[in-house]
């Protein structure tokens, strides 16, 4: 097959634009295109980064990167043309060519160098270069694009692919499922969907080791409800044994790749079952004889990649052991001998995995978790046992030694898949080692509580996670662990209990959401004492944060912002303590391309795990969630939030207003633009326009009309619905905040791109990212934050005696962070008048620069203290307002005022009041301002 590769790619080579010899080509399955060349492009590694630059063929690199709109554009529509094609490249200093072929969509390659898979979430590919060649990579693949991956071969040399077909199909959220396919568990399901949306089921097949065998399975009764199906393949059950003696190692791996190959409705398969015990050993020459793990990891090394090769974005996983099994002697079963196995259960489980790692991947870890008995202490209970010298749990934390010793550390990055639990006594009672234990109620609600409070501490620590934990089993006919059946006289409660735990909402942790906990970087107290806790034992993380509503009007603001790794659909929850005081309508604040959605949570109930905000389009300037103060009794909880992506942007958006002049009537014949897009829309009689089809994001909008001056608005955010943004014509385009301190009151301005320093409850400042100017914006806008990158239009006037734009319309476009304070000394606060509109201090006069609104920073020594909301503090430069002596400062109620005599730093914004005498120069110390003691 290599050869015959290489024969037709050397053949396609010779016609056609070529490459440098240092280059490696794809050339596109279509010709169409925007430039001479089009179809071939050559790729380029700079190998002191690991990056490739993609060039049109007889195109430069100083070309490509200088990123002009040909070489993007050529760019973009080779991968829009790559996707759903297959295109490998074997390049070697003779072969500079490729041979595309046509699949499903590209998803997974799986090679003698690695596996690598593309990661459809970040739309980049995940895997790990292995072999000598790979020299000091540290086991990262080299990226090209989002859609083209390059992997060093042992041979050196180089694959790149786009992929192979058959998509791997996405895995139910929930954690709940049972084992059991047929009979078909319909009633279990169905709880489980009505609660949760979809669960997991365990199947198990016979399928014997005859390569000639074609058979396979439908499980589409199941998967086509949005259940994951997980089939145990067994080569047999009893003394045919779940694989195969050893000379039938390749043949039982043809059969499970032919099975596979011709089931429907599954995607996880798990090879054999429990080796550890010798009842799954096959009957060889009149004995059972032992399966090592290191037996057992050659046979699944066959069965991987006879799978792999009809299925490659399959997972395969090994087999999962039986807790609690070995070390034990020699014996018999059913009248025939079998060895003995030396190894406890955690003991082989860790050399099976490391034999198989040692040849190659596998895709995740099956286990089986057993309680000993149903009551809620045995899931709890922390006796151990000798097992061979080790001293083991005995009960349920089984699953907390397999991960501790029997997974290899290296390769905790897999998920866990507990196929079967229960436990261990039969539920209806009558197991012959104890026939008084049965099911007990609330048993199935710790279950899986345990694994849940498991997960969320596995995120953080890095253990493996738990995706399913399967109940051991539903058929009534099977065994006697059957839940269905009228011989289980406890059915209907642990039916109930299911209900119960359905009604907790587990869901597997997303490795890829991003979560924002209270002591994250990307949580920020915009206004208001939030004060730290610690006592509550369902918070995320190690404490939380709590404000009373009691009194309270909305003024207290906490904020949320993610670092989200690409634009799309997310689903957002929050996370919160609950308790008898907690607030029964915390109001959420969602901030997304739909614009800003509030949700009342109450937060008395379902604490101490996720609770979902919704789904909503998001980029990274459209990405928050705020929680103000404005509930009923008696505290609200400010904890963690989490981000799950769920998909591309939706096209359903709309663009809709209404284009008026200074005056605000309606202006028909404005010519609307949105930036990139190919529509101009021209306003009617109304003034209105429309624009239908959007793409979910952020726009550059343009209206204008000979005659008028445009108004032009940067970061227009459109989302699902309908966005309204009106315009108006004959506003001044103003570039600099300076500048509007010469324009009349009256007059209407647009300022885009500035940021604001201080949000104080009925205005807010805004500067100059250089510091050089601000101004204040009038209203209430509880949205807006310090460090928020704003976009304002409004008329310009006076408010509280400083110039301000008033009735505005602000527009958040981003974050920049709280800018640095400029550190003045007192006199040069504020400033003196700027023309006759703009107001200055005048008590004592000032001279120097106009500094209203920056965001500052004084020293100096309080001369006195006017408690809870005011000082005087003097650097030496003797001010004198008339009240008292040196610069005035106000502050907000979070800060406490220092005493007379104290050395104090003072962070705020520069401001006016108005005295007897004239303005004089005051400091506003707000919600993000501080006050720092420097000396007694």
């Amino acid at each position: 097959m290599a050869a015959a590769a290489a024969a037709a790619m050397a053949s396609s080579a010779t016609s056609g634009p070529r490459c440098r010899s240092d280059s490696w080509t794809i050339r596109s399955p279509s010709s169409k295109g925007c430039s001479p060349g089009r179809s071939t492009w050559c790729f380029s590694m700079a190998r002191s980064r690991e990056r490739m630059t993609a060039i049109p063929a007889g195109g430069t690199a100083a070309a490509a990167a200088s990123r002009s709109p040909r070489c993007r554009n050529c760019l973009r529509d080779m991968e829009r043309d790559m996707v759903g094609r297959s295109v490998t490249i074997l390049a070697t200093p003779a072969v500079h060519s490729c041979v595309p072929a046509v699949h499903e969509r590209p998803y997974q390659y799986s090679g003698p160098a690695g596996a690598v898979r593309y990661n459809r979430k970040r739309e980049e590919w995940d895997g790990a270069c292995m072999g000598p060649a790979c020299g000091s990579r540290g086991g990262k693949p080299v990226t090209l694009s989002a859609r083209l991956l390059i992997l060093l071969l042992p041979s050196t040399a180089l694959l790149l692919c786009l992929a192979q077909s058959c998509t791997r199909a996405s895995e139910a959220r929930s954690i709940y499922g049972i084992h059991d396919h047929e009979p078909r568990p319909t009633e279990y399901l169905n709880r489980i969907k009505a609660k949760v949306g979809a669960g997991w089921v365990t199947a198990t097949v016979e399928v014997g080791s005859n390569p000639a065998d074609q058979s396979g399975a439908d499980f589409r009764s199941i998967s086509s409800e949005g259940h994951t199906v997980i089939c145990r393949i067994n080569n047999g059950y009893g003394l045919n044994g779940t694989i195969p003696v050893k000379s039938k190692y390749d043949d039982f791996a043809q059969r499970c790749a032919n099975f596979v190959r011709n089931s429907q409705g599954c995607n996880i398969w798990v090879i054999g079952n429990e080796t550890n015990l010798a009842s799954e050993w096959p009957l060889d020459g009149g004995r059972l004889r032992y399966i090592s793990p290191q037996d057992y990891a050659e046979c699944f090394r066959k069965v991987y990649n006879a799978i792999k090769a009809v299925r490659p974005n399959n997972r395969v996983i090994p087999q999962a052991l039986a807790p609690w099994a070995g070390p034990y002697g020699s014996g018999t079963i059913g009248g025939y001998p079998h060895d003995p196995m030396s190894l406890n259960w955690v003991q082989y489980m860790n050399q099976m995995l490391t034999a198989i790692a040692a040849t190659g991947p596998l895709d995740g870890i099956a286990l089986h978790i057993n309680s000993r008995g149903y009551s809620t202490a045995a899931i709890h209970s922390t006796a151990k046992m000798n097992a061979g010298g080790m001293l083991l749990y005995s009960s349920f934390y089984v699953y907390k030694d397999w991960i501790d010793y029997g997974i290899p550390s290296s390769l905790y990055h897999l998920p866990l898949y507990a196929t079967e639990c229960n436990g261990y006594f039969y539920w209806k009672g009558g197991h012959p080692e104890d026939p008084s234990q049965h099911y007990l109620a609330g048993w199935m609600q710790e279950i899986y509580a345990e694994i849940d409070r498991h997960n969320r501490q596995a995120v953080l620590t890095g253990k493996p996670v738990f995706r399913c934990v399967n109940m051991y089993r539903w058929c009534d006919h099977c065994d006697g662990w059957n839940i269905d059946g009228a011989s289980n006289p406890y059915r209907a409660q642990i039916l109930s209990d299911l209900d119960a735990a359905l009604d907790a909402g587990y869901f597997w942790p997303d490795p890829d959401a991003v979560i924002v906990d209270n002591s994250d970087a990307g949580f920020s107290i915009v206004s208001g004492v939030w004060s730290v806790g610690t006592i509550a034992t369902d918070k995320y993380g190690a404490d939380y944060r709590w404000k009373s509503t009691v009194g309270a009007t909305g003024a207290g603001v906490v904020r949320w912002t993610p670092q989200l790794q690409r634009e799309g659909m997310y689903d957002v929850a929050v996370w919160y303590s609950q308790g008898a005081n907690r607030a029964p309508d915390a109001p959420y604040t969602v901030e997304s391309l739909n614009g800003e959605q509030t949700f009342r949570v109450d937060q008395r109930a379902n604490g101490g795990r996720w609770v979902s905000l919704g789904r909503f389009p998001m980029v990274q300037a459209r990405a928050s969630v705020r929680l103000s103060d404005n509930a009923g009794p008696s505290v609200v909880i400010a904890d963690a939030v989490r981000w799950e992506y769920r998909g591309e942007l939706p096209s359903t958006g709309s663009l809709t207003g209404t284009v008026r002049d200074v005056n605000g009537a309606p202006v028909a014949g404005a010519t609307v633009v949105i930036e990139g897009h190919p529509q101009t829309m021209v306003t009617g009689s109304a003034g209105t326009y429309t624009f239908t089809g959007l793409r979910a994001g952020l726009y550059t909008v343009t209206a204008s009309k000979p005659g008028y001056t445009a108004h032009r608005m940067e970061g227009v955010a459109v989302g699902e619905g309908v966005r309204q943004q009106d315009f108006t014509l004959g506003c001044a385009q103003v570039e600099r905040i300076g500048a509007v301190r010469s324009y009349p009151n009256g007059t209407v301005v647009a300022l885009q791109g500035k940021v604001v320093t201080e949000n104080a409850g009925s205005w807010f400042w805004m500067q100059e990212p250089d510091r050089s100017a601000a101004i204040r914006v009038a209203g209430a806008w509880p949205s807006v934050a310090a460090g928020d990158v704003v976009s304002v239009s409004g008329t310009l006037g006076l408010h509280g005696n400083e110039r301000a734009i008033t009735g505005a319309a602000v527009l958040r476009t981003g974050a920049a962070g709280i800018p640095t304070p400029v550190s003045m000394r007192t006199r040069d606060i504020a400033g003196p008048p700027v023309a006759p509109h703009t107001p200055g201090v005048t008590r004592p006069p000032a001279t120097g620069l106009h500094t209203v609104g920056l965001r500052v920073r004084v020293t100096g020594v309080v001369t006195s203290s006017s408690p809870p909301s005011g000082f005087y503090l003097d650097d030496g430069c003797a001010l004198t307002d008339g009240s008292g002596f040196g610069l005035r400062v106000t502050h907000w109620p979070q800060h406490a005022t220092p005493a007379p005599g104290q050395m104090v730093s003072v962070v705020g914004n520069a401001g006016l009041y108005q005295t007897s005498g004239g303005n004089a120069r005051l400091l506003w110390c707000g919600p993000t301002g501080r006050i720092e003691v420097l000396s007694p």
